[in-house]
């Protein structure tokens, strides 16, 4: 989101981006009219440590310019910021994806037989014992972050909304922006080879939340069906190996292909090329592939929960199933995989969504709207 938006402000805008420092990354760079700074701190995206000292550099760099707003997301970055802007007399925007780690520690609080996210969680505290103290820090951080007093709040969900309005944040001060996708840059891309199997896409982080488990016992039921189908994987994580183990041990490892991590360009291919994107995951923050697949004309079955149920609707542009419902999970996948027309169907009107609903121009534009009121305000 913010590389798409700021690359359209800097059309007319002067635009920095402050940011974190990857490998091979220069320190600073012009990037599309983008000015880009990095973080000298090279950081790992799973390492919170380092994140979190990368972040505590920025009041030193802020406080060195003038900027006529700033606009921050989560998760580290936000308390920086806010110290920079009050200390400039600076109006700042807050960019919001949800309570992640509220949400986390909702569903870890709940008894076992009431939630089947509980699984995942069990998972994830065979390795981690302290799991339940990360999730109360982590949740404690996050809703005083978001709580403090910004001058605006931007959430790419109802969801999201909903969520701070609950932590006390004035509904007046909140602002719903879709999420976009660039059409023209989907529709540029070519088709990989037609495939001749019917193909099951997956694109995404393979940890635990993203229920990429699942899906192999799905599709293990699926190939009971259609023998010849193929499950493609674009990803890489922690659940990587206990992924190919479990494909092993269910014999299905010949149907299945794990690509690791895939560039941008080629995750679109996969995308493209798929009869069907399933994304199963039990806890969602932003689903942008969920849009890049109905940018795509493919359809998407995914589980029924927030975010992704503002996205998804059920029967329209894909298929919601219940978490963690493997069954119903594999014949809604059979179902688009045996019904050429059905596939056609549910890609052209999450086409037609996305078209309506979903174009960073869209976004932009309301985001600058935003700015404009912030800085211009009597």
């Amino acid at each position: 989101m913010v590389y798409e938006v700021a690359k359209l402000l800097a059309e007319e805008h002067e635009v920095h981006v402050f940011c974190h420092h990857c490998p091979k990354a220069p320190n600073e760079e012009v990037m599309e009219g983008i000015l880009v700074h990095r973080s000298k701190i090279r950081v790992h995206p799973h390492s919170y440590f380092r994140r979190f000292l990368s972040s505590s550099t920025l009041p030193f760099v802020l406080l060195r310019r003038r900027f006529d707003v700033i606009i921050t997301t989560d998760f580290f970055p936000p308390i920086p910021s806010y110290v920079t802007a009050k200390a400039k007399r600076t109006p700042i925007i807050l960019i919001s994806g949800g309570l992640f780690w509220s949400l986390l520690k909702k569903n870890s609080d709940l008894k076992p037989e009431n939630t089947r996210f509980s699984e995942v969680l069990a998972r994830i505290a065979t390795r981690v014992r302290w799991i339940h103290t990360l999730l109360l820090v982590g949740s404690f951080i996050e809703n005083r972050y978001h709580s403090i007093n910004y001058d605006a709040w931007i959430v790419v969900s109802e969801t999201a909304r909903k969520e701070l309005v609950q932590i006390g944040v004035k509904r007046d001060k909140i602002f719903l922006i879709n999420m976009g996708v660039n059409l023209k840059f989907f529709d540029s891309i070519i088709k990989k080879e037609e495939r001749k199997r019917p193909t099951v896409g997956f694109v995404g982080n393979l940890v635990p939340s993203k229920g990429i488990l699942d899906l192999i016992e799905a599709f293990n039921l699926v190939l009971k069906e259609i023998p010849q189908a193929k499950l493609v994987i674009a990803g890489d994580g922690p659940e990587k190996k206990k992924a190919m183990r479990k494909s092993n041990a269910l014999y299905i490892s010949e149907n299945i292909e794990f690509l690791g991590l895939v560039n941008y360009e080629e995750s679109a291919k996969i995308i493209k090329s798929s009869d069907c994107i399933v994304i199963p995951g039990l806890v969602e923050k932003l689903s942008l592939v969920l849009l890049e697949a109905m940018a795509c004309r493919t359809p998407v079955i995914a589980y029924d929960i927030p975010v992704v149920n503002d996205l998804v609707i059920n029967g329209n542009n894909g298929y919601l199933v219940y978490p963690r419902d493997i069954n119903q999970l594999s014949k809604r996948i059979v179902r688009i995989l045996l019904n050429p027309a059905l596939k056609e169907k549910l890609g052209k009107q999450g086409r037609e969504l996305v078209e309506k609903r979903y174009t960073w121009k869209q976004a932009t534009d309301r985001i600058l709207s935003i700015i404009c009121r912030l800085v211009f305000r009597s």
